[in-house]
């Protein structure tokens, strides 16, 4: 075989092979538009006080994220920034339905291993955006002048920024999305203080 007729094989081949990657890649930001849309709205029914509908819809989020894994594989998904997006904001979801059913004293948490369903920097960004959803609950805590609740969320949220400062070798947005946890756990402080002191 020349080298004219290998190179035309060649390229076919890799064409194939982009095509092939461009419908997964299609098929993958359709399905994480609406894991993302749907997380967001469990996030929502959550602050609402509205369990099981913000149950049932992460619940379907979770299954959606192990039909792609299923499907496509953890080599391709890596290479596709909307998937990592949408885990973010699942493990999100996720986090804060458990942190508010616990902090609340409820049963009924969520029974989902989260690390085994997405990346452990996916993880950890999204764990370390629940930090800003803990602010909006001690807001509304301390508008109903609720001390116990915000000081209960402001303990959740240090234990989650110093086990996070244990972390070293991080960089770029997973380095940004820590550091709000820090800014987080400062706006709660200031909202206990200014209960105690009024």
């Amino acid at each position: 075989m020349n080298f004219f007729t290998r190179l035309e094989s060649e390229l076919s081949e890799a064409g194939k092979a982009i095509a092939s990657f461009d419908e997964a890649r299609e098929d993958v930001i359709r399905e994480s538009r609406k894991i993302l849309k749907d997380s967001k709205k469990a996030v929502f029914l959550i602050h609402d006080s509205s369990f099981s509908k913000a149950k049932r819809l992460i619940e379907a989020c979770e299954l959606a994220v192990k039909r792609l894994r299923q499907k496509h594989g953890e080599s391709a998904l890596q290479r596709i920034g909307a998937f990592s997006e949408s885990c973010q904001e699942f493990v999100e979801s996720v986090t804060l339905f458990n942190s508010l059913r616990q902090l609340r004293e409820k049963d009924g948490l969520l029974e989902i291993s989260l690390l085994g369903l997405v990346s452990p920097q996916d993880y950890v960004m999204g764990v370390s955006d629940t930090a800003g959803e803990l602010v909006r609950t001690a807001v509304r805590l301390g508008i109903k002048n609720n001390i116990e609740g915000v000081a209960k969320t402001e303990e959740l949220v240090r234990m989650l920024y110093e086990k996070l400062l244990g972390f070293t070798g991080y960089a770029g947005e997973l380095r940004k999305k820590i550091d709000s946890v820090k800014w987080s756990l400062s706006r709660i402080e200031d909202i206990l203080f200014q209960l105690k002191t009024r």
